[in-house]
């Protein structure tokens, strides 16, 4: 209704997996793997990183945003992840910033904006849950009940004023 022209640009014929983002790379090691915008959910990197994944693949294609500042906002989630799940982060884009994040938060190895390059490094591998992991779902909860506290509360208030 905003926006007609726009409606033909929106895809068809996408469906849901039916599988999780695990894959056993090789007898080596597991990876677990998402894309862009997955990066910003904690549920997902909790659910990996329970599901035993050793390292977080992160793929992105930051074409749409040019030269924007949305490829450092997503390097930037992306090297907290690394910190928060104890492992590392591999954070390749196809045209914006691409990084590896070691668990400390430190950059490994690093490829600027709209270069065609390669990163071969040997990486350490986690597999247990840090504390963040561990508790994190927890704080979802809580946050959950709170708001749900404020909203009965206001409405409380607003039905009093009546």
């Amino acid at each position: 209704m905003f926006a007609p022209d726009l409606i033909d640009m929106i895809p068809r014929g996408f469906s849901f997996g039916e599988r999780d983002g695990i894959f056993e790379v090789s007898e080596d090691f597991i990876a677990g793997t998402l894309i862009c915008f997955e990066i910003a959910e904690d549920g997902i990197l909790r659910e990996l990183s329970a599901d035993g994944a050793e390292i977080i693949l992160s793929q992105t294609n930051n074409a749409d945003f040019g030269y924007s500042d949305e490829t450092f906002q997503q390097a930037g989630i992306a090297r907290l992840r690394a910190i928060e799940t104890g492992r590392t982060v591999v954070n390749i884009s196809t045209v914006g910033l691409s990084a590896i994040y070691l668990p400390s938060g430190e950059i490994l190895s690093e490829v600027e904006w709209y270069t065609p390059a390669v990163m071969v490094e040997e990486l350490p591998l986690y597999s247990g849950l840090t504390p963040a992991m561990f508790v994190g779902r927890f704080f979802d909860y809580i946050n959950l009940l709170v708001v749900l506290v404020l909203v009965g509360l206001a409405l409380a208030r607003k039905s009093r004023r009546r």
